[in-house]
């Protein structure tokens, strides 16, 4: 018999909600991670702002994805993308799934192409208030 396993639940603040869903809507046919993030916000809980821990914009997040340990990204809107800064797009597939949860929280999910993905958060930090002004 196969377990069911819960869908973490998802928080995020309704200022970044109104901003994420015109960008995943917009970039639906060339992104893979843009269907997963519009998947996501259509089960959000909206709040003015969110706890400590749980993953939002310009959150600085330690991770495992598909087996590889990624340290201290920081997931940003497309444009503020750059990997090899540690800036992770919330429009790729990662980005996507680490919207919203908290440490400790993992994640599977089948790709476009049947390929099962595992994503388990570690870490998570608040983004510094000087960060998070030159981004937003």
């Amino acid at each position: 018999m196969r377990k069911h396993r819960r869908i973490p639940s998802v928080m995020m603040r309704s200022d970044d909600h109104e901003r994420l869903a015109a960008l995943a809507a917009a970039a639906r046919a060339r992104t893979p991670g843009a269907p997963l993030l519009l998947k996501k916000l259509a089960r959000a809980t909206l709040a003015p702002t969110t706890p400590d821990g749980v993953v939002r914009m310009n959150s600085v997040v330690s991770f495992e994805y598909n087996g590889l340990s990624c340290r201290d990204m920081t997931l940003v809107f497309d444009e503020d993308t750059d990997v090899l800064a540690g800036r992770l797009s919330v429009l790729t597939p990662a980005g996507a799934m680490l919207l919203g949860m908290a440490a400790g929280e993992a994640v599977e999910w089948r790709d476009e192409a049947g390929r099962l993905s595992r994503l388990k958060v570690e870490h998570v930090s608040a983004p510094g208030r000087a960060e998070a002004e030159n981004l937003a």
